[in-house]
């Protein structure tokens, strides 16, 4: 199949990045680096500080002066996963639209997407002002107070403002900031604290551990019965599109 087929529901598919398209965890990677990682992970894990004022707080403790120079030479030789961009033509073959849905930050996504050659990819992020002689501080566009997921850039306002009411949703994704975008999908992939928490909610999921076992599924379920909605993500997408 090159195209999608005339008259079938639209497909759109949204990726996590930090643990999922890369294989770290690099939001975490440049706390560690730059700031005091561990006391203030541990206040967020604990129910100290919400995401948003983790991020504040963490930013605030890098040095003054830092450049988006200094995060782009660390971030370098961290690596995408090796099968993501096989899996970006998977998607563009099948007329199917790939966001990037992230609470880490823009300022280093974009550039590692774009290294990879993959930088036309939409991106909806937290991003980082490097302002010269203090800290940077964080920024969140994509902010909704009224969902209470563990995000600061509420990935589920992005999925259910970027598709049409009969889309069929595909959510990849690894984390905690991961859960609620998920129960708003109609095919998820999940591995790690995300597979945990479908496990426990009894959310139906596939496993995978690299972008490889996504494309291998999805061509497996294509050549059987085909993408379903899932009723319940179909509620649960029309009552949050409602509420916003």
């Amino acid at each position: 199949m090159s195209v999608r087929e005339e008259g079938a529901a639209p497909v759109y598919v949204f990726c996590d990045f930090d643990g999922t398209i890369a294989r770290d965890d690099i939001g975490d990677a440049i706390v560690r680096r730059f700031g005091d990682f561990d006391r203030l992970h541990a206040e967020l894990m604990d129910g100290k500080l919400s995401v948003a004022q983790y991020w504040r707080a963490s930013l605030a403790t890098f040095p003054a002066g830092l450049r988006q120079g200094d995060v782009d030479d660390f971030t370098r030789d961290f690596q995408l996963d090796a099968y993501f961009a096989r899996f970006v033509e998977f998607c563009r073959r099948r007329r199917w639209p790939l966001t990037v849905v992230s609470d880490g930050f823009e300022n280093y996504i974009r550039p590692m997407l774009a290294a990879a050659g993959l930088d036309d990819l939409p991106v909806f992020a937290n991003r980082a002002l490097f302002t010269g002689d203090a800290a940077p501080t964080a920024h969140f566009p994509n902010a909704d107070e009224a969902c209470g997921c563990f995000c600061a850039s509420c990935k589920r306002n992005v999925l259910i403002t970027q598709i049409p009411d009969d889309a069929i949703v595909i959510y990849v994704g690894d984390g905690l900031s991961d859960t609620c975008a998920a129960e708003h999908a109609d095919v998820i992939f999940a591995r790690d604290r995300l597979a945990a928490y479908c496990n426990r909610e009894r959310l139906p999921h596939f496993p995978f551990n690299s972008f490889f076992d996504v494309i291998a599924l999805l061509e497996t379920t294509l050549a059987g019965r085909g993408l379903q909605l899932r009723h319940q993500a179909q509620l649960k997408r029309r009552r949050a599109f409602i509420s916003e």
